[in-house]
């Protein structure tokens, strides 16, 4: 080639050279050519072809582009040692007119490569430089070192981009061949897949310069690595075994450099299920065949594949192409599949939990409010996310929470004295429990001795307003999270009524729900104490402490009864131990229920409880009854005190109405711990009682019916609410109970939700304190205006009650 040549513009190798040996004797520019996706974008050159050139020539390669090398390609077959290293390198692609002469020496031409663009090797991308290895004499020993290509004489490479490498314009990646070298960060196996799962391998190719270089990976059998163990698949790129056991997908993959990270390779394993034994190791041999002719053994990694059955929550299918993947089960109605991944999603304000080693699958249950986590996706989704390599289900969980149901605190969290949220603890509040214990023990004083002492009795009125106030929190527990912090005032009014800490803090660091749970006997247990100290003190005037005692019964009877459940509360739960899975504390799922020593103490206790002191109740109310209308309470007088005691406010014949109080609080707070989030069966519950309450109104006063009817009928309607999901869709944007993970280790937000279910919590409420200031102003008005009667006798009214009855027995006394 003489004179000037211009090659421009060109797609595809602007020029190629196919075993010949070209001369250039003038000036040739190469401008402008692209390959982009193909390979060589200016001159390509193959089968030992060569350029000659000779003194005073010039050749320039300009701005071209291309996927695998830019300016100059060289494809060229790997030879033994012996016929690649030779003096003068005569099978090199760029000789000298002069091949006496050292490359480094040699000035007589000049290669300019400027300004080319190429995922690797932009200036010049060869196979090997072994055939360019000689650099001179020395002492009339040859010297050859491939790596020292790049500094010779004539060559000119400046201002090229290589886009494959994260510093793309550095001059190490200018001129890059094939990978010499196949690397592995992982381990030599076994690798555990199942079958159609994408498989992942850090590899890395390096070049003869140790840079991070471009190489198809070929995966084949690693027993015997130089044949063709797999057929090829008409039409595709997937090696499958010629026993049609495993397949891979693909069975060639193109590796690019990546100094970040190493490489990535996905492939899908495919298994036939009746012929294969799972957990059995295959080998499988990794190779770099850029020349299919030679694959030496620094070029070929060796890793074991271990086929696994199909992760819990995955079926072995047939998929269209007859291949066996595993593919998710939609049939748990909790359970969302993900068909680009390996997780699988759970609805808002659910866990989910795999089982094994036998018979694995997913099992879903209702999450404790406030435990569990949800990613924020397109709309108003918010799902929580399932990973089989979640051994501590942590990205399911709040981010203060992990292990079963979400139920351990972490990262230095522990529990309140009341709420179950995850909270910072530094400090030690121990002084808290003799205070409760002393006001505990106040309280039961006060009230005891005002009862008998000053006759003051429990108001019938108020009887369903406590009810209300007492159980609606435990009722709105599993409303969506942004009602979360709304409900709080409701549960310190409540714990304030049961005698207990009226606001929630941090007993100490690192405290547990069960430790908190042994914590709330400590209210009952005092209050039982004073109670039985007090009537043998003073059993000369027990009869006149019953209705102190039938009060201090109706305070702590709710959170009793629901702490007690509670600690009973233990779902069957996948524990990736057992196929089976185990009995786990639904406030706690780290708890093993009847396995931990502290669980199983506190769990005696309150059956104990119940059966004693709570599940007695209704029936000996009912017995007692039975044995009035006997009319045989003659015989025993404290028996006729504690029945007056319970029948205080009720209608002669509608006494027995108290156990029905009792028995519906008893059945609601079963329902509303043992089957949490449901509002069903309470919403029948409540209508049920509702509605026999308007036809018998057991009470005396008709307001205080109506009082009972208002609260029963707005604690209707809350659930009833609550359970129609489009209201409850419009009035929240994630109506779960569910954190979004966008508020981080915060709950979440109030919204319209709050505002609207808020008016119909805290109404019963507001209107008591209404009701009971105009009781007070009307009371007052009627003693300020009535005159005594023509005696001189003050007209006492109603004397059913033992406090007026009381009082008018002295006042005629002292009249008299």
């Amino acid at each position: 080639m003489n004179g000037f040549v211009n090659v421009i513009n060109n797609f595809g190798p602007g020029l190629r050279i196919i075993g010949a040996l070209v001369h250039v004797n003038g000036s040739i520019t190469l401008v402008n050519n692209s390959a982009n996706g193909h390979v060589g974008g200016a001159l390509y050159i193959s089968s030992f072809g060569q350029l000659n050139l000779y003194q005073g020539s010039e050749m320039k390669f300009i701005n071209n582009s291309g996927m695998i090398g830019a300016a100059i390609v060289v494809d060229v077959q790997k030879s033994s040692k012996p016929f690649s290293q030779l003096i003068n390198n005569p099978q090199c692609f760029l000789t000298f007119d002069n091949r006496t002469s050292a490359p480094k020496n040699y000035k007589g031409a000049a290669v300019t490569i400027i300004g080319n663009t190429a995922a690797v090797g932009p200036a010049i991308y060869i196979s090997h430089l072994d055939l360019c290895a000689w650099i001179s004499n020395n002492n009339s020993i040859p010297v050859f070192d491939s790596t020292y290509f790049p500094k010779w004489a004539i060559l000119d490479i400046r201002n090229n981009t290589s886009t494959a490498h994260q510093n793309a314009t550095s001059s190490q990646f200018y001129i890059q061949t094939e990978a010499a070298s196949i690397e592995s960060l992982n381990s030599s196996g076994p690798f555990e897949l199942n079958a159609g799962k994408y498989a992942q391998w850090n590899l890395i190719g390096r070049d003869q310069f140790q840079n991070p270089t471009y190489f198809i990976a070929l995966f084949s059998d690693g027993r015997n690595p130089y044949t063709q163990p797999f057929s090829q698949a008409s039409g595709s790129n997937t090696a499958v075994n010629k026993n049609g056991l495993l397949s891979l997908d693909p069975a060639l993959a193109p590796i690019l450099p990546n100094e970040n990270a190493a490489q990535n390779y996905f492939g899908i394993f495919n298994i036939n299920p009746k012929m294969y034994n799972f957990d059995a190791l295959v080998p499988i041999s990794l190779s770099a065949p850029y020349n299919i002719l030679d694959i030496p053994e620094s070029k070929t990694y060796n890793f074991t594949l271990k086929i696994t059955p199909c992760y819990p929550g995955y079926e072995l299918r047939l998929t269209q192409d007859n291949m066996y993947q595993c593919s998710c089960v939609d049939s748990n109605p909790n359970i969302i599949c993900d068909k680009q991944s390996d997780n699988l999603f759970v609805k808002n304000g659910y866990w989910a939990g795999a089982s094994y080693p036998v018979d694995a699958y997913i099992q879903t249950h209702i999450c404790p409010a406030s435990y569990c986590l949800c990613k924020t996706g397109k709309g108003n989704s918010c799902i929580g996310v399932f990973s089989q390599n979640d051994t501590e289900n942590s990205k399911q969980c709040h981010p203060t929470r992990k292990g079963i149901l979400c139920g351990q605190c972490i990262n230095g969290t522990a529990v309140g004295i009341l709420r179950r949220n995850c909270r910072m603890c530094e400090h030690e509040a121990f002084y808290a429990l003799p205070l409760i214990v002393l006001w505990d023990v106040a309280i039961t004083l006060l009230i005891i001795l005002a009862s008998s002492k000053l006759k003051v009795t429990f108001p019938p009125a108020l009887k369903g307003l406590f009810f209300y106030i007492q159980t609606v929190y435990y009722a709105t527990e599993f409303f969506p999270a942004s009602f979360w912090d709304a409900r709080q005032y409701m549960l310190y009014i409540s714990s304030g009524l049961s005698l207990y800490f009226p606001w929630d803090f941090c007993l100490y660091p690192g405290a547990t729900p069960l430790q908190m749970s042994a914590v709330q006997f400590i209210t009952p247990a005092t209050v039982l104490v004073v109670a039985i100290t007090l009537l043998a003190i003073k059993r000369s005037n027990i009869r006149s402490m019953w209705h102190g005692i039938l009060t201090l019964i109706i305070l702590l009877y709710p959170s009793l009864v629901h702490n007690c459940m509670s600690l009973l509360h233990c779902p069957t739960l996948p524990d990736n131990v057992t196929s089976q899975g185990s009995m786990r504390w639904f406030v706690d799922g780290t708890v093993a229920c009847y396995g931990d020593w502290g669980h199983t103490l506190l769990a005696v206790i309150a059956i104990l409880v119940l059966m004693v002191l709570v599940a007695w109740i209704p029936l000996t109310c009912m017995l007692t009854r039975y044995w009035t209308t006997k009319q045989e309470s003659e015989h025993n007088r404290q028996i006729d005190h504690i029945l007056k005691a319970l029948k205080e406010g009720y209608k002669k014949e509608h006494g027995w109405w108290v156990s029905i109080e009792f028995l519906r609080q008893f059945l609601l707070i079963a329902f509303l711990v043992f089957y949490p989030g449901r509002t069903v069966i309470p919403i029948y519950l409540l209508t049920f009682t509702m509605t026999a309450h308007a036809y018998i109104m057991p009470y005396k006063e008709w307001w205080q019916n109506m009082i009972e009817m208002i609260v029963s009928a707005n604690f209707i309607i809350i659930l009833v609410l609550r359970s129609t999901q489009s209201i409850v869709t419009y009035l929240t944007m994630f109506p779960g109970t569910s954190i979004p993970d966008s508020r981080g280790v915060q709950l979440a937000e109030p919204d319209k939700l709050t505002d609207f279910f808020g008016a119909f919590v805290y109404f019963p409420l507001g209107a008591a304190l209404l009701m009971g200031v105009a009781w007070i102003v009307v009371t007052k008005c009627k003693i300020r205006n009535k005159p005594n009667d023509k005696n001189g006798d003050v007209d006492f009214g109603d004397t059913s009650t033992p406090y007026v009855w009381e009082i008018e027995k002295e006042f005629r006394n002292a009249s008299s």
